[in-house]
């Protein structure tokens, strides 16, 4: 080999030592990288991290507000106005299906309406009236803005008491309630007429409200565990809590006393609150 064709060796050596080096660096910064907890955007996804997602907020009861001598109230004033609207409007379904000539009929039943006492159970609650003709204690429950509104009338005798006094001992209201929840969950709703014959002045109105709350029903077929938690009773009416996860309905159960005895009345549902 000549001096002229002979072709140096140590920069070609030096260039790749540095290329090498330089790829060794950056092959470490990124293992660091990767090794610190990833891109920005995946720590954002972990609950309880600055920025993270927050886990869904528990379905929780509604709080009823207002208690229920307004309504009362309310509920005497559209009597004495002879205001067949605003007596609707102010019961819990609306009495949509109820015509003119049937609310006046109505309207003639409560001539004379008179509040003389109250006592609330939670989103459950009972008035004691008295009319021109006889006496009377209305149920009121909870609406879906937490304000009570009355649902339907129990017959009462002019002298008794319902407000203040005490279920009876032994009787069978848990049982009573955690049976008309399992004839929901099971599509059982004929048998809420035959146990509420005796009991409940139209024994077909428990098995109507079954038949007609097909989404409830299948509501509590995915939750297996909801059960009914009792809100408080008294000699004649009790009342049952009932919610329904993951989203609800909230649900208020009531159940009719005769004595010891004891049936379902009806069910009146409204959307779950969430909690904080």
């Amino acid at each position: 080999m000549t001096k002229e064709s002979a072709v140096p060796t140590a920069p070609v050596r030096s260039w790749r030592l540095r290329a090498f080096l330089s790829f060794v660096i950056a092959g470490s910064a990124l293992f660091v990288v990767g090794c610190s907890g990833g891109a920005p955007e995946q720590q954002s996804e972990q609950p309880g991290r600055p920025g993270g997602r927050k886990p869904p907020a528990q379905v929780v009861a509604p709080e009823p507000r207002g208690g229920v001598e307004a309504p009362a109230r309310d509920v005497a004033a559209a009597v004495r106005a002879g205001d067949c609207e605003r007596l609707k409007a102010l019961n819990f379904s609306g009495l949509k299906n109820l015509n003119d000539a049937r609310c006046e009929q109505l309207l003639g039943q409560l001539k004379g309406f008179r509040v003389e006492d109250s006592e609330e159970y939670g989103t459950g609650a009972v008035v004691e009236f008295s009319t021109a003709r006889s006496a009377g204690t209305m149920v009121f429950v909870a609406g879906g803005d937490g304000t009570f509104r009355w649902t339907q009338q129990v017959p009462r005798e002019r002298n008794s008491e319902v407000v203040g006094t005490r279920a009876p001992r032994g009787n069978r209201l848990d049982s009573v309630a955690s049976s008309a929840v399992e004839s929901y969950r099971e599509g059982r709703c004929r048998e809420l007429e035959a146990a509420a014959r005796g009991i409940v002045r139209d024994p077909m109105q428990p098995r109507q409200f079954c038949e007609n709350r097909e989404s409830l029903r299948g509501k509590l077929v995915e939750d297996p565990s909801a059960r009914p938690r009792r809100l408080g009773a008294n000699s004649r009416v009790a009342f049952y809590s009932l919610l329904v996860k993951p989203n609800g309905p909230y649900d208020t159960l009531v159940l009719l006393q005769e004595g010891r005895r004891a049936a379902f009345l009806g069910d009146y549902a409204v959307p779950a609150a969430r909690g904080k």
